[in-house]
């Protein structure tokens, strides 16, 4: 790249930045003066942006802004908005028994809402997130249960744990007792008994069974369509379909030395009824005789669907025939033969109206 003076490019009328490039000029083209009236607004919008809301930090503190704006005084209102509205709930749940909570659908429900934070700070860390269990640990899931599925005993072993030094504990492998130290109060206890229970019984299974069953479903639907809708090119031998292809290019090779025209027209009778006519001329333009002609249409995605077209020999070197293939796209095929050998094929696409 080299600079040059600044000069007018002759084709546009425009000045240079005197940079040249592989025999290629720099035009100095100015932006558009809505693009910088818009960047320049963008800065006087950031300086008043840095004097209305807090934006710059100092070394302990920050630049409040004018407005003393802070992202937290919404999350602390979303949370006391959302504590009023529960509060009538919590103070029905923490007076309410374990079969009080069990026999009211809308406490049930909250309980478990409330109960599902509370286990994945306290239970999961050993059964797991969803309540799978680990080496030692037992699965929720399912419903075998080790010290009783019911609702109550479920509270017992939340509340006095097990082998935790409480006399009411269970004799088995360690687990908090998180009712007696403390740890969690009667209410979450009671909602945490009542997640767990939610989790597991036979809906689990129930659910797995459907999934799997759509699954299966799908799959066998999509395998029936699969193979009854297919329609490609099967070869049985990769060696007989390279043999058939050598033989085909010395046939096309063939044919072309001939320099035949053949014409096809498509057209309706008076019945509605299309009818093909097909004409055979060698190079001289003579009509050619002795020919045997056969004919089908073809379909372009699907072979299944392919037509045979009977063609009548009307005269030396002309057939005609009829169709009942339906509207729309198709590819017709000819083939001529003389003495068993076929000496001319043809393959065009038409449409059928």
């Amino acid at each position: 790249m080299t600079d040059n003076a600044h000069d007018t490019d002759s084709v546009t009328g425009t000045k240079t930045t005197g940079h040249i490039w592989d025999g290629i000029q720099e035009l100095n083209t100015p932006l558009p003066r809505w693009w910088l009236w818009m960047f320049y607004a963008t800065i006087i919008w950031s300086v008043g942006y840095w004097i209305v809301y807090p934006s710059w930090p100092l070394v302990n503190t920050y630049t409040r802004g004018l407005t003393n704006w802070h992202a937290r005084d919404g999350i602390i209102s979303d949370l006391a908005d959302l504590k009023r509205k529960r509060g009538p709930l919590f103070e029905k749940l923490g007076s309410a028994s374990l079969s009080d909570i069990r026999n009211d659908p809308q406490l049930s429900e909250f309980a478990r809402a409330v109960g599902r934070p509370a286990f994945a700070e306290n239970c999961s860390p050993c059964h797991g997130a969803g309540g799978g269990g680990a080496k030692g640990y037992p699965n929720l899931n399912d419903d075998d249960w080790l010290w009783g599925g019911k609702l109550e005993e479920i509270a017992q072993t939340v509340r006095h744990g097990i082998r935790s030094g409480d006399a009411a504990s269970r004799p088995a492998v360690a687990m908090p007792a998180f009712g007696r130290d403390g740890m969690l109060k009667r209410t979450e206890i009671e909602t945490i008994a009542d997640y767990v229970r939610s989790l597991a019984g036979l809906g689990v299974f129930v659910c797995l069974v459907a999934f799997f069953g759509v699954v299966a479903l799908v799959n066998a639907i999509m395998i029936r369509a699969a193979v009854s809708t297919f329609g490609g090119v099967e070869t049985g031998s990769a060696y007989q379909a390279g043999l058939a292809f050598a033989h085909e290019s010395a046939t096309a090779r063939a044919q072309d030395d001939l320099r035949w025209q053949v014409m096809a027209e498509l057209k309706r009778a008076d019945n509605g009824v299309p009818t093909i006519d097909v004409a055979v001329r060698d190079v001289s333009g003579n009509l050619v005789t002795d020919l045997s002609a056969s004919a089908w249409l073809s379909h372009p995605a699907d072979r299944r669907s392919d037509l045979p077209v009977a063609l009548d020999e009307i005269g030396p070197g002309q057939f005609a025939g009829i169709t009942a293939a339906p509207a729309g796209q198709w590819d017709l095929v000819l083939e001529f033969t003389r003495n068993g050998e076929r000496v001319f094929r043809s393959r065009n696409r038409i449409f059928i109206r």
